[in-house]
């Protein structure tokens, strides 16, 4: 029986793949850099990966050297926090789920996404009152699609993963959600994570 839910953050619940994508092609092109990550790889690649591993991914490569990565991981940052400021708003429609949901389900976020971008999301969704634990990189040392942070989260929470839902939407956060042993929800889009979409999944 689910007791549990866990949502992934980015194209789960808010729609930021491309503040990422631009906002860090934006940080690669201010430090100097004459190399742009195309958008097929944006999404075949990268979706999914925290900034620092697709850095690493790009050092081994040969693209970027890695004596850039630290500043452009801070002009990524400054600049998505800016985008997120603008672009992200409160979404009645994620609010009234929680809401429902919370009556019923310990519920919870984890996110490849740094603790700037999860902490402005929760505040400009409002869902602070609804979430039981909240993680980002900064509480990890394995990203997905290590299973790590789903595990980490169900150890907060109390939670077994036989009794754990997983949302997720890129292939990263699948494998993590599968190999901590908790049953996937396979979200496409947004547009998915519906209150009934997920009480008709469990």
């Amino acid at each position: 029986m689910i007791d549990t839910i866990i949502f992934d953050l980015d194209g789960v619940l808010i729609s930021s793949k491309d503040i990422h994508f631009k906002a860090l092609n934006k940080a690669i092109k201010k430090v100097g850099i004459n190399y742009q990550i195309n958008y097929t790889d944006h999404l075949n690649r990268f979706d999914g990966l925290p900034t620092v591993t697709k850095l690493e991914i790009l050092n081994k490569e040969k693209l970027i050297d890695k004596k850039y990565n630290k500043k452009i991981i801070l002009e990524k940052k400054n600049i998505t926090k800016k985008e997120l400021k603008s672009n992200l708003k409160y979404n009645k429609k994620i609010f009234d789920m929680f809401q429902k949901l919370s009556k019923n389900y310990k519920l919870g976020i984890a996110t490849n996404a740094i603790q700037d971008t999860l902490d402005q999301s929760i505040r400009r969704l409002k869902l602070k009152k609804f979430i039981k634990s909240a993680i980002s990189t900064k509480q990890i040392k394995s990203s997905k699609p290590s299973p790590e942070i789903y595990l980490r989260s169900m150890i907060n929470m109390s939670s077994n993963p036989r009794n754990t839902l997983i949302l997720e939407d890129s292939h990263v956060g699948r494998s993590a959600a599968k190999d901590s042993g908790a049953k996937l929800m396979p979200i496409k889009s947004t547009e998915d994570v519906t209150y009934e979409n997920i009480i008709s999944f469990i």
